[in-house]
């Protein structure tokens, strides 16, 4: 594994999609020979823990973004980046405005993509100006602040919930 792969694994909290494997040059045969020996584990279809136990709570995030996220078209020397983001409870518990871990991850994906397979413990949501609304240095990958808040208001159950999330 290169420099750059190690690189990435890390930023991932030791999680990558198959496609990201690819990007870097691994073969199918290698994340294979890996995932049968149990070095390995698969999280979701296509995306894999480069460890076996447990994931942590930024693991098992990275792992629901990258199992929504568009697979590209591999390109030599193109580098792709998820085009999943976290988004609602789940960006909330990420920026502090809760105290608890969201009991579902939600992730926003853009609109008028295919939806992602599902995936159990993912609520899929869907955006037709994700581009704007992803926080631009933030890893995870999640949605701005303010749009975090926006969804909650617009999701809340009632205008109770409502205001608490404007409230601080």
């Amino acid at each position: 594994m290169g420099p750059d792969l190690v690189a990435l694994i890390r930023a991932q909290a030791g999680v990558v999609a198959r496609w990201q494997f690819r990007e870097h040059g691994v073969p199918d045969s290698a994340i294979r020979t890996l995932l049968d020996s149990g070095r390995w584990t698969v999280r979701h279809p296509g995306v894999h823990a480069t460890f076996s136990g447990d994931l942590g709570r930024t693991a098992e995030l990275w792992a629901a973004v990258l199992a929504c996220s568009r697979r590209p078209r591999l390109e030599p020397g193109v580098r792709h980046c998820p085009d999943a983001v976290l988004s609602h409870e789940t960006a909330a518990e990420l920026y502090g405005l809760t105290d608890r871990p969201s009991a579902v991850v939600h992730v926003t994906v853009p609109d008028g993509r295919r939806r992602p397979v599902a995936a159990p413990g993912i609520h899929v949501h869907f955006s037709m100006h994700l581009a704007d609304r992803r926080h631009p240095v933030r890893s995870p990958p999640r949605t701005r602040v303010e749009d975090t808040v926006l969804d909650l208001t617009q999701t809340a159950p009632d205008i109770d919930t409502a205001i608490d999330w404007l409230s601080p």
